[in-house]
């Protein structure tokens, strides 16, 4: 079997900050930034990310929540925000016609889906060098080896999501062999050009 991993345009994810005003806008002071990205429907687990919330802003108050894209969903996850009392911390910024600004003001990315394809958003973020956090579930695993390339989580375990969060914010070093491993896997394995010689 010859799997064909699915292939982004490197250029476009060039790590030289592409915007450092919106960057800034979109960080908006703080100090902490995670963020996810895509469409706002169940299978992307979201609610997960809300719940985990309220213990991160216990461990650093000026954390902000980043939330990439629209979909039906959008409404529900507002309300979910205003009752767990963190809408002051998260922005739900709608759909992004240019995401490297926004992967550039994240610490963090996660992906906490309950499945995915191949969850294409999770090497955008490693090709700019942002540490990546996701669920352990169909498609991801074929993205993200456990403690190399980024961090594996149960699926829907909040707490899961805050520790390996505060894992990589407290250890520098997880961090650096983090995203040297995923930056090599997305150089090595994720290119456009690779995938069209491939296939």
């Amino acid at each position: 079997i010859e799997v064909i991993t699915p292939g982004i345009n490197l250029k476009t994810f060039d790590q030289t900050p592409s915007d450092t005003a919106r960057v800034k806008y979109l960080r908006g002071g703080a100090k902490r930034v995670i963020g996810t990205a895509g469409r706002l429907t169940k299978q992307k687990g979201l609610h997960v990310l809300l719940k985990a919330t309220p213990a991160l802003l216990k461990e650093e108050p000026a954390t902000r929540i980043l939330i990439a894209g629209d979909g039906p969903l959008r409404q529900s996850l507002e309300r979910e925000a205003e009752n767990l009392k963190v809408n002051h911390a998260v922005k739900f910024l709608g759909y992004q016609t240019n995401m490297v600004p926004v992967y550039q003001a994240m610490d963090v990315f996660v992906l906490p889906s309950c499945h995915e394809g191949f969850g294409i958003v999770l090497i955008e973020a490693m090709a700019l060098r942002v540490p990546v956090i996701a669920s352990r579930v169909v498609g991801i695993v074929d993205v993200i080896q456990d403690d190399a390339t980024g961090l594996l989580i149960p699926y829907g375990d909040p707490d899961a999501l805050v520790l390996a969060i505060s894992r990589i914010f407290n250890d520098p070093l997880l961090k650096i062999r983090l995203l040297k491993k995923a930056s090599e896997f997305v150089r090595q394995t994720c290119s456009r050009n690779l995938m069209t010689e491939k296939t």
